[in-house]
């Protein structure tokens, strides 16, 4: 049951974990990948010590474990620990043939097992996808979906991270980082620990770094530079026309998609003024 529609998922995530409760069955889901990785570790680091998951821990891909296998290691009474972990590394694979004996094992599962699911790419509450329904219905399932964070999540994100690593890093220079990059936190994460060996004994990364190091994983176009000047982003507009000029991109082919991107509003404009529709 228990699907999280909240904005941070992962903080709703680790605030229930911190009750102490481990449910008998996880679905992390979502286009946030490194999330659910993150969530699986932080489960797997409470619900077993770690001596005890060689015995007791199991992570499996449905390339090689079928379902009966699957519910059978779950199933197997843990050695020395209070229960036995099974991870499901490519649940989006989940066959559909399977749903109904997962609905059944979702009714009932077993008191000493926890099984997690990551289903990465997979929308929960999708009339569409009904391989995860019986798990978002049952009362012993913990549903979450992690979708990927806003620009300004993202910043936050960038801070914190390089917090916990001991440094400290200009607020400018995370809203660099974060528009040079993308929001996807992988990527992000690579480019922290660039940042971080580059910066070496030094305690604060500053944007002159970021800019030194960090190569733009985002690819800008003209057409970013024009949605740019629209949300009137100027150090925005700054770092793009940087970027497309290091990159080769003549100057005289700015200036000339930045005239039509202009022209264009001028003529949105005239016409909204005599009052035409949208399609005239």
């Amino acid at each position: 049951m228990s699907l999280s529609r909240e904005r941070n998922v992962y903080g709703a995530f680790t605030k229930e974990l911190e009750t102490g409760k481990i449910a008998p069955i996880y679905v992390f889901a979502g286009s946030e990948p490194y999330l659910i990785q993150q969530a699986t570790d932080e489960l797997v680091r409470r619900a077993l010590p770690e001596e005890a998951r060689d015995l007791n821990l199991d992570r499996v891909s449905l390339k090689d474990w079928d379902t009966k296998r699957i519910i059978t290691a779950v199933l197997t009474y843990p050695m020395m620990a209070e229960r036995r972990v099974v991870v499901v590394e490519d649940a989006e694979d989940l066959p559909p043939a399977s749903v109904e004996v997962w609905a059944r094992y979702a009714k009932k599962p077993s008191p000493t097992g926890c099984i997690i699911f990551q289903a990465r790419g997979v929308r929960l509450g999708n009339k569409a996808e009904k391989r995860f329904r019986p798990f978002e219905e049952s009362p012993h399932a913990r549903c979450y979906e992690f979708r990927p964070l806003y620009d300004s999540e993202a910043v936050q994100w960038v801070l914190e991270r390089v917090k916990s690593r001991g440094k400290t890093l200009q607020p400018e220079a995370a809203q660099l980082l974060v528009e040079q990059v993308g929001t996807g936190l992988n990527a992000l994460a690579n480019e922290i620990d660039k940042l971080l060996l580059a910066l070496g004994d030094g305690e604060r990364i500053d944007a002159e770094l970021v800019r030194k190091i960090v190569v733009g994983a985002r690819g800008y176009t003209v057409f970013d530079l024009q949605d740019a000047l629209a949300e009137t982003n100027l150090s925005k507009c700054l770092l793009i026309v940087d970027q497309l000029l290091e990159l080769g991109t003549k100057p005289t082919t700015v200036v000339f998609q930045l005239a039509t991107f202009y022209r264009q509003l001028a003529l949105m404009w005239q016409a909204m003024r005599r009052g035409l529709g949208e399609k005239e």
